[in-house]
């Protein structure tokens, strides 16, 4: 594991500072709605650090991580988010795999509602599931697998805050 260091340690305390913040819409029409962001780290290097050591600044309990390695097992990434959501965790996710079409799907009915709605979850024929205030969603991703493998051409645009390390 690559070290991180304190100048990066300081980067990553105000990216985790944006993505706490919680915001009010400015549409009057959804009074008392807040908005809570998605956060994506980037790590340009291969000797930048990994995301377990992004997961070590974390006290223990608040995050889970989650390693996305399979496209295609969007249940066993629902299931570890609802989990992450239940708990109030933030849910780090090292993404190794090209989300597939329903993980995209989730993560944009977050970004746009702080909540999602799954089909044929929990022995539902819809599950809906709103955001936790104390839960973030932050997806860590290689520079070159995010410019190359990720087939959503607006990826990128999901997320609120994004780090570059």
């Amino acid at each position: 594991m690559a070290k991180i260091s304190l100048n990066q340690k300081k980067e990553f305390a105000l990216f985790f500072k944006a993505l706490e913040k919680i915001k009010s819409p400015s549409d009057p029409r959804e009074p008392g709605k807040l908005v809570y962001d998605l956060g994506l780290i980037v790590f340009e290097s291969p000797l930048s650090p990994k995301t377990g050591d992004v997961y070590n600044l974390f006290p223990e309990g608040k995050t889970r991580l989650y390693k996305l390695d399979n496209p295609f097992d969007h249940e066993r990434f629902l299931k570890e988010l609802v989990l992450a959501n239940r708990e109030g965790q933030w849910f780090l996710v090292d993404c190794q795999a090209d989300p597939s079409p329903a993980i995209i799907g989730i993560l944009k009915q977050l970004s746009e509602d702080n909540a999602f709605t799954a089909p044929h979850f929990e022995e539902k024929e819809l599950f809906r599931m709103e955001l936790n205030p104390k839960t973030r969603v932050i997806f860590a991703i290689q520079t070159d697998f995010l410019e190359t493998k990720i087939t959503y051409p607006f990826f990128i645009n999901i997320f609120g805050p994004i780090i570059r390390i």
